[in-house]
């Protein structure tokens, strides 16, 4: 048979483009802008800080707007944010900020202490979501805001106490939000961004923020947020590389999460924390109380072990407020899972005369998780209490023993009073302070929490942890910060998004294109060599 010499032609051509596309088909690196989508539960609601409230709506603010002072990642104490220093002020009442130089709006608006004096002012007065108006994280009750200079401002407390430096205050455009009531129906002015990152688009179930300084900003170029129905289709989005972050998963979801392939699974505080409180008389009952609970093993059965045991309240962000680690270590030793010395101790104080109340909050589905597992606790080393449902002051006033759900804040001296105080669970006013200075205060504090403690009269069983997930088949740089893996996303800091950057590419694929390049010539020559040999076969056969 006898082949045409264009045909080998072809031949010879389709084996080099075969061949070269092959490897122009796997370049070194991606050629579009570095993406993420991270997913999530519940509506995403307006994006308004005047009237939204949903997660997503908190994250994007966090990556919109600058916080007065942001969190230090790996200790979660006061740093730089908006603020790039601040310093007591002279009437010992507040602290004074300086503000950053330089800064500008994405719309090209400088910032100044304007924007500062306008968002705390409105933030307290219209009680914006999370801020301490309406239970949130961020304290603002009671504080004012003047403006020194353009960029250095005055913090002051009015009528509480307040002396922690960091706030997490979001500070927002002035120049934008007095003029448009309502941002989400306006996407150029909600996109009006001093973060790195600002909305550029959005729908009823997702959100897309877009780089601020363009190719020349971050490696992360685009974050979209989106929303799903349930956890199952949120799981299943992860698995088919839909999203790469997956956050607010009920904790019953922990082994179905870590059971799929390039998924790491993390989980750090949600901010809260949940306590034993006991009104009972006698120190030796208090502490084999305390001595009878297993904090790990709580955790394990109420919460499938998403949540850090911990005996010592937290009061606050950060370990300015922590005690030492030798007190933590004493203090845990002293109080948690001794069941032999609950005995005893039990054994060597008056007989309890009666069944003990078990006050626990009405309708929470944890608190129904690790009630009964409390009073099995308490029934192996003889100590019988009927769970009562507290959805009143009167059964948190009268109960021998209160399991409640805590919130420590920015500010530490919110939760300060419920450490000791038998009646009063939802003050608003705080102890009163001696006017001295910040060491001083921060010294009291610890002493406070460490006897409070230590008389087991108020006592921490566990920290509920926040769900998450991220692949590591797209992006590298998650935190894992501070020191147990920590939130990926939905922090209170949005330093992790910097850190982000491509998975470098497999091995196959890590070559060069000019490598590429020159090996699809070399291809070629060979594919002509192979085409010449042809044709040589060829006149043979033809003479």
């Amino acid at each position: 048979m006898r082949k045409p010499i264009a045909a080998l032609l072809a031949s010879a051509f389709a084996c080099a483009l075969t061949l070269t596309s092959a490897g122009a088909d796997r370049p070194a690196g991606a050629t579009h802008p570095l993406r993420i989508t991270v997913g999530t539960l519940g509506a995403v609601g307006s994006l308004d800080p005047r009237h939204g409230f949903s997660t997503i709506a908190r994250e994007v603010w966090n990556l919109q707007y600058p916080t007065l002072t942001s969190l230090d990642p790996k200790t979660l104490d006061p740093a730089p944010g908006l603020a790039a220093s601040w310093s007591p002020a002279p009437s010992g009442e507040g602290w004074i900020y300086n503000l950053q130089p330089g800064l500008t709006w994405s719309d090209g608006q400088p910032v100044t202490a304007d924007d500062v004096v306008y968002s705390l002012g409105h933030a307290r007065a219209e009680r914006w979501a999370y801020t301490n108006n309406s239970g949130g994280f961020t304290f603002v009750s009671g504080l004012t805001a003047r403006a020194v200079t353009s960029h250095s401002v005055q913090v002051t407390a009015t009528d509480v106490d307040w002396t922690l430096p960091g706030l997490l205050l979001h500070v927002v455009p002035e120049h934008v939000f007095s003029k448009v009531g309502n941002l989400d129906a306006d996407l150029a002015a909600l996109g009006v961004s001093d973060g790195t990152w600002h909305v550029t688009a959005r729908t009823s179930d997702s959100v897309q923020l877009d780089a601020t300084g363009g190719a020349n900003g971050p490696a992360l170029q685009q974050i979209v947020f989106r929303t799903y129905p349930n956890a199952d289709a949120l799981i299943n989005a992860l698995a088919r590389k839909q999203v790469d972050v997956v956050s607010g998963l009920p904790s019953s979801d922990s082994d179905r999460l870590a059971a799929l392939a390039n998924v790491t699974v993390a989980h750090a505080s949600d901010g809260t924390q949940w306590r034993l409180r006991d009104r009972l008389g006698n120190a030796k009952i208090r502490h084999a109380i305390s001595l009878a609970i297993d904090r790990t093993a709580l955790v394990a059965g109420a919460v499938n072990g998403v949540g850090t045991p911990g005996v010592v309240p937290r009061i606050a962000w950060g370990s300015t407020w922590a005690l030492e680690d030798s007190a933590v270590q004493s203090l845990t030793q002293s109080l948690d899972a001794q069941s032999d010395r609950a005995r005893q101790l039990l054994r060597d104080a008056p007989r309890l005369a009666r069944r003990l109340v078990f006050g626990v909050p009405f309708g929470d589905p944890v608190a129904r998780r690790v009630a009964p597992l409390v009073r099995r606790a308490l029934l192996a080393v003889g100590v019988d209490a009927a769970i009562a449902d507290s959805d009143d002051e009167g059964v948190y006033s009268t109960a021998d023993l209160v399991l409640y759900h805590a919130s420590f804040t920015d500010n530490p001296f919110y939760p300060y009073s419920e450490l000791d105080n038998a009646v009063c669970d939802h003050c608003f006013r705080n102890p009163h302070l001696p006017s001295t200075d910040f060491t001083t205060l921060v010294a009291i504090a610890h002493s406070r929490i460490e006897r409070v403690t230590a008389q087991a009269k108020n006592v921490g069983l566990f920290e509920p942890d926040t769900l998450q997930g991220f692949r590591t088949d797209n992006v590298t740089g998650f935190l894992r910060e501070p020191q147990q893996a920590s939130l990926v996303v939905f922090a209170p800091t949005t330093t992790q998004y910097a850190q982000l950057v491509a998975t470098a590419a497999a091995p196959g694929e890590q070559l060069s294109n000019t490598f590429y390049a020159v090996g699809a010539l070399v291809v070629l020559a060979l594919c002509g060599v192979a085409f010449g040999f042809a044709a040589w076969i060829r006149r043979r056969w033809i003479t």
